[in-house]
């Protein structure tokens, strides 16, 4: 082999090996290698939910909401549209707030659609199959159920005690449904003050 053969050689190598690789499955536990390039590509989350706090607007009354309202929300459709196709990978790399203030939204969200999609009903432990227990939402591409972001997500992964205070079970012995979004950037202070208002109420506390 003469020197220029090795010399062709080794430059062709040096580019090879100097090449971009395609990213691995095992850079990405639990997506496909078309998942997650997709989640490289799709478009960031707004973590402001303009979508959720336009439905809000419109569905909360004087603490209670208005399911009829919630019916013909196109903006509480969109939220959970958004809520469906947002990337697991983006999840990841999120704040702990940024993650507390997403499945509080979600899980409130989900709450009212499942009275909505059960109309008429008396109330939201009645629907069947459970209302908690199915896993029936998509959220991130994973179904999940109201029980898990709950439990899972919330307390056992977030370990966030206040969450009490602030997630909606569509029932009257749960908090009243705030008429804001819960965002990272003022979630401390949302949750203080949502367990000050739940401690004052005494329809839901007794002494």
């Amino acid at each position: 082999m003469g020197p220029k053969l090795v010399a062709l050689l080794v430059s062709a190598l040096t580019m090879l090996l100097a090449s971009p690789m395609p990213p691995s499955v095992s850079h990405w536990p639990g997506l496909s290698l078309a998942e997650a390039e997709e989640s490289e590509t799709s478009e960031p989350f707004d973590h402001r939910y303009p979508n959720w706090s336009a439905a809000l607007r419109v569905l909360v009354r004087d603490g209670r909401v208005d399911y009829e309202a919630a019916a013909s929300s196109l903006s509480l459709k969109r939220f959970l549209d958004k809520v469906g196709r947002v990337d697991a990978l983006s999840i990841a790399r999120w704040t702990r707030d940024q993650k507390l203030a997403f499945y509080i939204n979600v899980y409130n969200a989900l709450a009212i659609q499942t009275v909505v999609e059960a109309m008429p009903t008396n109330s939201i432990r009645t629907i069947q199959p459970d209302a908690f227990d199915t896993a029936r939402w998509l959220v991130a591409g994973r179904k999940l159920s109201l029980d898990t972001i709950e439990h899972k997500k919330l307390r056992e992964d977030l370990k966030e005690p206040r969450v009490h205070f602030v997630l909606v079970c569509a029932a009257r012995s749960c908090p009243v449904l705030s008429p804001r979004a819960y965002r990272a950037d003022s979630l401390d202070q949302q949750l203080d003050e949502a367990g000050r208002e739940f401690v004052r109420d005494r329809s839901k506390n007794h002494v």
